[in-house]
């Protein structure tokens, strides 16, 4: 129980404590932003520039959608498999194999969307019930963009002695030839390229994949943090489950924590040692791709504070923090200082960049579990602050196209319908995703995107209190969904429908 509530307790506390002591600017931030007044203000210049040189009335070039059709499906294991898989090969039509098929290994009409690798295609079949479909590998490259209308795909497994010999396939019933997306998604597109610079990349060189819970060691680092926390005081942690005790310990151990730090301000004032080892670490970590530490954080912050800023920033950037399990919140604390350092240095790219990846909960785990999910905030407040148009960005990171820019920034659409409702301005945003759906130009798959992200701001906005506003929202977006194809309308309807958390499934 004792060391259940400890971690309980670190990973409440974590960020609190660290940002107290490694952002000497974190005080001074609005209320309930993350970053520094000074660094916000230069921020929200440069967005203002941006926005003021974008032009949303032109189109540079075509953006296609991806190739998308329907078909029949069938998913055999046993017996079967080798007489079906035999018919598929000499090119037999849908009748004469589903014949063979009981009601659950079929499904008359599915939707799907192919995705191409350098050897491969994937053919996925969008599933509302979560797994009931699986996506087909083809190694024929030229099934991305031949037309397969009366052709089969299959995946084929052999039997072993873990499972029985399967066979997944779809007959496609017609490749559907969607116009390339309208102006409006163009926009939101061209956006996002335009704020969040496809040329930059947060981390630089052969970045160090840092599992949180594995690190390597380095002398010189030793000694300073060693050095660091020889000061006395610190409090003494008992187990005791009374709140009153947790708070008054929470409140101690941050007056400890800042009689430390003018503690190592004194240190450096009066002796060359701590100075001395600070420099000579940070040129070791600087000279390297793979030196890291239990307290790398800690130690760049001495960095930002003894050295400069933009010197702490090149070191966070040579270095991605895996967390080590769902509780683990040093990805995130890393992501947000990269984002602060950058904004602070006027780095406005690597800024966007890492903080959409904690829009967008985009961080490695070795493991993750849903519970964890809610702790995990959005702030998508401090983009709303600097003006960004999210009316176009936030869509403009789900929209897909088969020629993005290779590094295009792409979103969660469960994050950013959660970030959406968090918003002030959330009604117009979300009044351009609902133009965006009505939209009947723009292909099946990306306003089936926009739909998903609908259903997440609405359930958001529901857990938010803002019962009406998502009941209203709902109703027309079960109209807006009408002119889908019956085989994408109806099963889009009822889940919809199931957004209200007062209607039963």
């Amino acid at each position: 129980m004792k060391q259940l509530f400890i971690l309980i307790f670190c990973t409440l506390t974590l960020p609190v404590l660290f940002f107290a002591f490694a952002s000497p600017d974190v005080k001074k931030t609005d209320p309930g932003l993350l970053y520094s007044k000074q660094a916000m203000e230069r921020l929200k210049k440069e967005i203002e520039a941006k926005n003021k040189n974008f032009d949303a009335t032109i189109s540079h070039k075509p953006y296609l959608p991806l190739p998308q059709g329907t078909a029949y499906y069938l998913a055999v294991e046993g017996a079967k498999v080798a007489r079906i898989k035999k018919l598929i090969d000499e090119k037999a039509n849908w009748r004469e194999v589903v014949a063979l098929l009981d009601a659950q290994e079929k499904a008359d009409t599915v939707y799907f969307i192919k995705y191409k690798s350098d050897k491969q295609v994937r053919f996925y079949p969008v599933d509302f019930e979560g797994d009931r479909y699986t996506p087909i590998t083809t190694e024929n490259v030229a099934d991305y963009t031949q037309d397969l209308t009366g052709s089969w795909v299959y995946s084929y497994g052999e039997k072993t002695n873990y499972s029985e010999e399967s066979i997944v396939a779809m007959f496609v019933q017609s490749e559907l030839k969607p116009q390339p997306l309208s102006l409006p998604a163009t926009t939101c597109i061209r956006y996002t390229d335009h704020l969040v610079d496809t040329n930059t990349t947060i981390f630089t060189g052969r970045v160090t994949r840092e599992i949180t819970s594995n690190y390597a060691n380095n002398p010189t680092i030793d000694k300073l943090i060693t050095l660091a926390h020889d000061f006395p005081g610190e409090p003494e942690w008992k187990e005791n489950k009374s709140d009153s005790y947790y708070k008054k310990y929470l409140q101690d151990y941050e007056k400890w924590q800042e009689a430390r730090r003018r503690n190592v301000d004194e240190k450096l004032s009066k002796t060359t040692e701590f100075k001395t080892l600070l420099q000579k670490g940070y040129e070791e970590v600087r000279s390297s791709d793979s030196v890291h530490h239990f307290a790398m954080d800690e130690f760049e912050s001495y960095v930002e504070k003894y050295i400069s800023p933009s010197a702490s920033l090149a070191l966070k950037r040579k270095r991605l923090v895996v967390g080590g399990c769902s509780m683990d919140t040093g990805p995130i604390i890393h992501a947000i200082n990269i984002a602060r350092l950058a904004g602070e240095t006027c780095c406005m790219e690597i800024f966007l960049r890492s903080h959409l990846n904690i829009l967008n909960d985009r961080f490695s785990r070795v493991s993750d579990g849903s519970y964890a999910e809610p702790g995990r905030e959005t702030y998508g407040r401090e983009l709303e602050f600097l003006g960004t148009r999210l009316e176009w960005l936030i869509p403009g990171t789900l929209l897909t196209s088969r020629n993005l820019a290779d590094n295009h920034y792409r979103g969660d659409v469960n994050r950013a319908g959660r970030a959406m409702a968090e918003l002030e301005g959330r009604k117009m945003i979300y009044k351009n995703i609902e133009g965006l759906i009505r939209d009947n130009s723009l292909d099946l798959y990306n306003r089936l995107i926009l739909v998903f992200l609908a259903e997440s701001y609405n359930h958001s906005l529901f857990a938010n209190k803002q019962t009406e506003e998502a009941k209203n929202n709902l109703k027309v977006l079960q109209d807006l969904v009408t002119s889908f194809p019956t085989y994408l309308g109806t099963p889009l309807k009822k889940s919809i429908a199931s957004v209200d958390p007062k209607v039963k499934n």
